[in-house]
This record gives C-alpha cells, sequence and structure tokens, in this order.
C-alpha cells in the first residue's frame, strides 16, 4: 500500500481524488481520463480496486503516471471499507470522492483552487454536478438523460456563499425526519485534511449501511467553514451497477448484497435495531445511518414517525391501504402512541389517494448520450440546452429581454448596481440573464426576509432584503422586477420609497394566466436615464 508524498507547497493545492471500483473497467477508464484531462496538474488520483476479476491493476500500471497510488484489496470487502481503504491512502490537502461511474468536468480541480484560495481554504467546498442516467437503467426513462443536480434546496443556488452552522444544524434535524434538503452524494463534496481528521476521532471517515449519508451527516455539523459554490463541477453517473439502478427497479435488497452491506440492519444502534422495518432497504438504512450519526454526535435522534411515513410512501407505490396498515400493526405499532398510528393509518390512505388522482407528468425531451464519454465531449452543449430549458419555462421574461434588445440594455446599464424583486425561480433565472449581460447584480428583495427569518434560511444577509431594506438604501440600486401578479403590493413598497417607476429601471413580467391588479397587463419598461442620473 503505497502512500504518494506530499508535494511541494509551491505547487499550490494538491487534490487526492479517490476512485474505488469493481469489475467495471470499461466505465473506470473514462473516470481516470476525466482526472487525467483536469487543466490543474497538481493531483493524485488513489485507484482501490475491490477485488475484480478484470486486471485493473494492468491498467493502472500501463497509464505510467507517477500521480496515480494504486491498491487491490486481497478479498471483496464492503463499499463502506473500499472507501476508507481509499480516503486512507489519500495525501492530498483537500479529497473528492468518485465512482468509477462517475466523472469531474475538465475545469474541475481549477476552479475549486481559485476558490479555495480565493476563501481561505475552507474545511469543505460543495458545488453542483450533473447527473448522468445510462440509457435504459430507469424503467420509467429508457432514453436516459443528462440533468442538473444540485446539494442543497437553496433560495437561490446561483450564489457563492458560506453556509452557516445555524442552516446546516436545522437542515440535518430534517434530513433526520426524513425531509429530501440536501444531496448525500460525495460527488457534491470536496473536503478538507483538517475535516477528515476531525471526524476521525468519533470513528471511521466512512461508516456503514450508508456511507455518504453519515459523511455528509457529520460534515455538515463538524465543519467549522463550509463553502458553496454555484459551479457545475461533477457528473454522477446511474449506471446498471449503481446503487440508483437497483432503487429505480425496486431491488434494493440486490443492492445491498452487491455493496456487500446487506445485514445492514446490525450496524445500527441497539436503543433502535428492534425499531427497524423489515421493507423499504433504502430508507431503513438511512434510519440506521442516522440514529449512529446522532449518536456519535450526542445529538437527538432521527424521527422514527418521518422514517415510518417514509416507509410507508416507497411501500405505497406496491401495496394496498390494507396492505398499509397490516405493515404499520405489525412493525411500527409496537414503537409509536396510539394517536400516530391513527395519523399513519391516514397518512397511507392519503397516499393512495393522491396517486390515484395525479395529474400525467409531461417532461421535456431528454437529454441522452450513449456514454459517459460522449456527454464529456459535449459539455458545452448539455449546459446551453439546459439553459435553453430555462429560456422556455420563463419564456415571458426571455421574449422580453430580445424585444428590448440585451446589447442595448447593456450599452447604457452594464455595471450598473441591480437589484431583482422576488427570489423565487423567475427572479433568480432573471437575475443570471442580467449578469451574463453584465450587469451587477446584488440579490434579491423578498417580504418575506424579516417575517420568516429569509435573511438567515439563505445564510447570505446581503443578497436577500426585506422590501424596508433595499428600498432604504437611498435608490443605491436599480429594480428589476420579474412578475406581475403582486404588482399592486410591489409598488406600494416603491412607492413608500420614493421610487418613480415611470422613471426607474423596472420590468414587470406577466407570470402565467391574465394578469391581476390595476396595471392590467401594462409592462413597465427600461428607460433612457443616464448612467450617472441616479448617483
Amino acid at each position: 500500500m503505497r502512500k504518494c508524498e506530499r508535494w511541494p507547497e509551491e505547487n499550490g493545492i494538491k487534490f487526492s481524488v479517490l476512485i474505488p471500483t469493481r469489475d467495471r473497467l470499461d466505465l473506470l477508464k473514462t473516470a481516470v481520463a476525466s482526472v487525467q484531462n483536469q487543466t490543474y496538474e497538481n493531483w493524485e488520483l488513489v485507484i482501490v480496486d475491490n477485488c475484480s476479476e478484470e486486471d485493473v491493476g494492468g491498467y493502472a500500471a500501463s497509464l505510467a503516471d507517477s500521480r496515480i497510488v494504486f491498491y487491490r484489496q486481497s478479498e471483496a470487502v464492503s463499499v463502506t471499507k473500499n472507501w476508507n481503504t481509499a480516503n486512507g491512502l489519500a495525501s492530498g490537502d483537500y479529497r473528492i470522492m468518485l465512482g468509477d461511474d462517475d466523472a469531474l468536468l475538465p475545469k474541475a480541480l481549477e476552479i475549486l483552487a481559485e476558490r479555495i484560495s480565493r476563501h481561505g481554504h475552507p474545511e469543505i467546498v460543495s458545488f453542483m454536478a450533473y447527473e448522468y442516467l445510462q440509457p435504459h437503467v430507469d424503467p420509467q426513462n429508457r432514453e436516459g438523460n443528462v440533468a442538473l443536480s444540485v446539494p442543497f434546496l437553496l433560495d437561490d443556488n446561483t450564489e457563492e456563499m458560506y453556509l452557516s452552522m445555524d442552516w446546516r444544524r436545522r437542515s440535518i434535524e430534517a434530513c433526520f425526519s426524513f425531509e429530501k434538503v440536501l444531496g448525500y452524494n460525495m460527488q457534491f463534496y470536496c473536503y478538507s485534511r483538517k475535516l477528515v481528521q476531525r471526524l476521525e476521532r468519533y470513528g471511521a471517515f466512512y461508516e456503514p449501511p450508508y456511507p455518504d449519508y453519515y459523511t455528509t451527516s457529520m460534515a455538515m455539523l463538524l465543519a467549522e467553514t463550509f463553502l458553496y459554490i454555484p459551479e457545475v463541477i461533477t457528473v454522477i453517473g446511474v449506471t446498471p451497477k449503481s446503487y440508483g439502478c437497483y432503487y429505480r427497479n425496486n431491488n434494493e435488497k440486490e443492492g445491498m448484497k452487491f455493496h456487500k452491506e446487506e445485514n445492514f440492519r446490525s450496524f445500527a444502534p441497539l436503543s433502535v435495531r428492534e425499531m427497524l422495518c423489515s421493507v423499504d432497504e433504502m430508507d431503513t438504512a438511512a434510519f440506521a445511518t442516522f440514529a449512529l450519526a446522532a449518536k456519535r454526535l450526542k445529538g437527538p435522534y432521527p424521527s422514527l414517525k418521518g422514517y415510518y411515513k417514509a416507509v410507508l410512501k416507497r411501500e405505497a407505490l406496491y401495496r394496498t391501504v390494507e396492505e398499509l396498515r397490516f405493515l404499520t400493526d405489525q412493525e411500527m405499532a409496537a414503537h409509536i402512541t396510539e394517536a400516530e398510528k391513527r395519523e399513519l393509518y391516514a397518512y397511507a390512505q392519503e397516499l393512495k389517494n393522491t396517486r390515484k388522482g395525479a395529474p400525467a407528468a409531461n417532461p421535456e425531451k431528454p437529454i441522452c448520450f450513449a456514454s459517459l464519454n460522449g456527454l464529456l465531449k459535449n459539455v458545452e452543449g448539455v449546459e446551453k440546452a439546459l439553459l435553453e430549458r430555462s429560456d422556455r419555462q420563463y419564456g415571458d421574461i426571455d421574449e422580453w429581454l430580445k424585444a428590448e434588445g440585451l446589447e442595448i440594455i447593456t450599452a447604457n446599464y452594464a455595471g450598473r448596481s441591480i437589484r431583482v424583486w422576488g427570489a423565487y425561480p423567475r427572479g433568480i433565472y432573471l437575475k443570471q440573464k442580467l449578469r451574463k449581460a453584465g450587469f451587477l447584480v446584488n440579490g434579491c428583495i423578498d417580504r418575506m426576509a424579516l417575517e420568516k427569518n429569509f435573511a438567515e434560511k439563505t445564510f447570505a444577509e446581503n443578497t436577500v432584503l426585506s422590501p424596508k431594506q433595499a428600498l432604504s438604501r437611498n435608490r443605491e440600486e436599480y429594480i428589476v422586477i420579474p412578475l406581475l401578479s403582486r404588482h399592486a403590493e410591489i409598488l406600494e413598497w416603491l412607492k413608500q420609497g420614493e421610487y418613480e417607476p415611470e422613471k426607474d429601471f423596472l420590468y414587470m413580467g406577466v407570470s402565467g394566466g391574465k394578469p391581476e391588479g390595476e396595471m392590467n397587463g401594462k409592462a413597465l419598461h427600461f428607460t433612457s436615464i443616464p448612467t450617472g442620473e441616479r448617483d
């Protein structure tokens, strides 16, 4: 087992890219090439072969690259043990875990090195990814697809920001209640050696049954500095041998066997072991993992009711209401109150009623590639296609920008400070468009900023302001309004701030259907105010 020496500090931040693998040499080659093709060169690649029948060692040796560390397990071990082996071999300042069916985008390490240096070396960095669904993996989507995937349900995922400890704590509380508010995939994170050392005081860096769930939960609560950057860094592959494939095809038991974690219930703390259901491997494994993290951190245990609801939701795909009630009686009732049992009965009925009345989906045409290698060769095309989807979704804003002539607007106003009224998807879309046109978009205005602690929720106090905060700035910023449905309320706020809608930098777009209120559909446009007139 060879461990690389630390690179000289003058070479910059050293990254360790970890790739555990087993009998997927064809996929591994693409993942490895994505590391070798990086525009940033100070990296090591740690490949840990989980006793493959294929000659992975011969392939690694043929690469003849001193930055590649190879280790082969003497016998097949669990996914978690294989991950820990890879982590133990790493010598870099920062580490990224990839699957052998994943990849880095070409400038991934260059972007990370720049952001890490600029922000004073945070302990962990999170970022966006493309999820690549290979053809013939998902029974509901045989063509495959590429989609943008984000690690958190942020109010604005276009802002680069530090994630406050208070927000992270609340997010983990939501996760422990089985609300899906963050992505656990290791491919969303780049973590520092310092963070690894801190987590290892509590046990192994990765713990079964779901090592990514465990490590993400622990890192969220233990990292001193946690940076989010709105950049796509990795591609998360979903292939026939990914656990995601087993999950999508309702074959989770086989997935746990494939990963040698089929006895995962034995890893749960004794205090919750009897509460685990015999069905729904995914949510049961998640509950066991959350319980272990809670025990290590001496925090509150995950919500038992939340776990049972998650099980019922999953099982409702295949069971009748009567069967769901029987499951509740047999495996859940002994651990909850009578009132909670009645609540689960009602929830089971609600699930079946909702499914009966669910409207037919009308998805966008898939972005398909026969292989991950094909996607990596067409990254710019993928980005363009995803932007075009947004353009179609917010067509009225896009049409207005085209009608006004973005080049003319940019020539007259680029560099001006702007704030978009509305921290919601339409506002975020317009903000991105204006930024690309050369405007300084400082953030959003939202009426809920004070009512529901919006600024704290988005951990970006300077980017999401309440109307009162924004309008008290003596008109330092032009305002752009991307919807008309609440225009009367917004105009009232502008009046209180002594704005003159006819003279200031405004836009009101239509948000679906016939616009309401006294404006009666009339839109306000850019005016030809000289750039310095409002200064």
